[in-house]
């Protein structure tokens, strides 16, 4: 390689994922341990956990979670390998985390549903035994699309402590919506 052509290539700008996929990557390797931590304690003892992944269905949402997760991660790892797919991956990215926070709050709402006759009680609710860590999974995801969004004509640190404030604020607002979810169950 002449010295021209290297000069050149290291002039090149960068073109891969900006922070929020770097951030969510990892949040997301966090999220999949969990899932599969969470799969494996399910097999010990007469447990709670045991008796709720016994329950129609929970597996298999389970398995969506995990699968939904990895292809989110090999995007992300597409992206860094060959960013020219950016058009596409950027928005495949964020339907998958969409699809991430709606996987989550469905089985949060499912797992929080009164039963006839319970033989256990989750205690754990509304993070454990749900996928993604229920609701703080639902944030993480939140919180990548509130990243996404544009910055418009706000300076990017006060845009960037906006997007921080909404994040916990979506975070508290959905840890309200659980209560009030648990608090209307009949009986």
């Amino acid at each position: 390689m002449t010295t021209a052509a290297a000069r050149e290539a290291a002039v090149k700008p960068y073109s891969g994922p900006k922070w929020p996929e770097w951030v969510l990557s990892l949040a997301v390797c966090f999220l999949i341990a969990s899932l599969l931590q969470t799969r494996r304690q399910s097999e010990y003892g007469q447990t709670a956990q045991r008796y709720y992944f016994e329950t129609p269905g929970i597996p298999i949402l389970h398995t969506i979670a995990l699968t939904l997760n990895l292809i989110l991660l090999v995007s992300i790892f597409l992206w860094v390998v060959k960013p020219v797919f950016e058009r596409f991956i950027s928005p495949l990215v964020s339907f998958l985390a969409f699809g991430g926070i709606l996987l989550a709050w469905y089985e949060v709402i499912r797992a929080t549903a009164t039963q006839p006759n319970p033989i256990y009680i989750l205690q754990e609710l509304p993070y454990r035994p749900v996928n993604n860590l229920g609701i703080l999974g639902a944030s993480i995801f939140c919180g990548y699309l509130l990243f996404r969004m544009p910055y418009g004509f706000v300076e990017v640190w006060r845009s960037n402590l906006i997007r921080i404030g909404l994040a916990v604020g979506l975070f508290l607002c959905q840890t309200i919506a659980y209560e009030f979810l648990t608090q209307t169950q009949i009986p």
